[in-house]
């Protein structure tokens, strides 16, 4: 069973400054929606300080009171998730002071889980790496994160106002299909077209042998079959249920699901398995993130490394956004950057879709800010 878009010959493996060779031939990115890190891990013990939710953490209530970070305990929610639109998430922000969250997005913005909640994410912490430092993209919703995981920038989009295929700028996957790596974006729990590469005009459709529109089964036959391609991008929806309670639970029993297929297959000895969210979801964090351009980055997310050359138990604290994740693949693949390929943003951008009036973007893969996440793992 081939392996979705695999190339006749492979890219030789990087080499890193010092010839030291980095044993990773495949990549598996896994990027779920909403959710902060204060919201997932805030409440770890293992964080140094600063990095966890810190004593006395409160936010104004709007009526000359505050509030604290509440365990959310069961998994719970209210009838609709906080507000993570443009506008929403930069009242949270509110230029860096972080104080926002209670008054724009109520109650349920300050919750937090606890290892009791998330056991299997929680276990897996002192076995691998945790990125304790890691920022979405934008201060924006799902779409625009998306866009600057695939491609180093949204091109200006603000907003999940993008039509399918109208992209014409470079991503990831015109990056690996002009340097000979094998790519799949594989769908669980969602249906044809769900993967935001869509938006690309060169893999509109789910590209040109259906690369992107590979079935949760093909995954794990993948797996089986020892045919996973280089890179793999998994496009992940809740089995049942809203994003949080039942659908929580869903998405974290999937990606033990995707974790153990791996870790039992023949490509684990070669694998890095990037776990992390798009955006924040409107849930509190109390980390400002470094501001790179007008667009971001967002608010802190998680970002899970489970590898076998990943720093056991390791909390990284460099500074990394979505463009870490695109420097990391260029590492492993010996690949330009695509802000190397991209001028298109570096002086401006469309103004349609774009509460920033035109603001530059260029990709962030090639600000030398940003990690390449390579200190999380130990290689040689």
């Amino acid at each position: 069973m081939a392996a979705p878009g695999l190339a006749d010959a492979p890219a030789p493996a990087a080499v890193r400054p010092g010839n030291t060779r980095i044993p990773i031939e495949h990549v598996i990115v896994c990027c779920q929606g909403d959710h902060s890190f204060d919201h997932w891990f805030g409440s770890y013990p293992g964080l140094p300080p600063g990095y966890g939710i810190p004593p006395g953490f409160a936010q104004p209530d709007g009526r000359g009171g505050t509030v604290r970070p509440y365990h959310l305990s069961p998994l719970s929610s209210g009838a609709d998730g906080p507000r993570q639109d443009w506008a929403a998430m930069h009242r949270e922000w509110n230029e860096g002071r972080m104080d926002g969250f209670y008054i724009t997005n109520g109650r349920l913005a300050m919750g937090y889980y606890e290892y009791s909640d998330l056991p299997y994410y929680y276990a897996l912490l002192p076995q691998f790496a945790l990125c304790a430092n890691y920022f979405s993209g934008m201060l924006a919703e799902s779409y625009p994160n998306r866009l600057v995981l695939y491609s180093g920038t949204s091109g200006g989009h603000t907003g999940n106002d993008i039509k399918p295929g109208s992209l014409d700028y470079p991503c990831v996957l015109d990056l690996l299909a002009g340097h000979g790596v094998s790519f799949g974006n594989y769908n669980f729990h969602c249906p044809d077209g769900s993967s935001v590469l869509s938006l690309f005009r060169n893999w509109a459709g789910g590209g040109p042998a259906g690369q992107l529109d590979q079935p949760r089964a093909q995954f794990f036959a993948d797996c089986l079959m020892d045919t996973l391609p280089q890179v793999s991008f998994l496009t992940v929806a809740p089995p049942s249920g809203p994003p949080e309670a039942a659908g929580l639970r869903g998405t974290m029993n999937l990606v033990k699901s995707v974790i153990t297929a791996v870790r039992r297959s023949r490509a684990w000895p070669s694998t890095a398995i990037l776990v992390t969210c798009d955006g924040a979801g409107g849930f509190f964090d109390h980390v400002a993130p470094r501001q790179l351009d007008a667009y971001g980055p967002g608010l802190r997310v998680p970002l899970l490394i489970v590898s076998p050359h990943a720093r056991p138990g390791y909390v990284d604290t460099a500074f990394s956004d979505p463009g870490s994740v695109l420097k990391f693949i260029e590492a492993v693949f010996g690949l330009p950057t695509l802000a190397s390929v991209n001028h298109r943003f570096d002086e401006s951008t469309p103004v349609v879709n774009n509460l920033t009036h035109g603001a530059p973007f260029p990709p962030r893969d090639g600000n030398p800010a940003l990690s390449d996440l390579t200190q999380c793992f130990t290689f040689g």
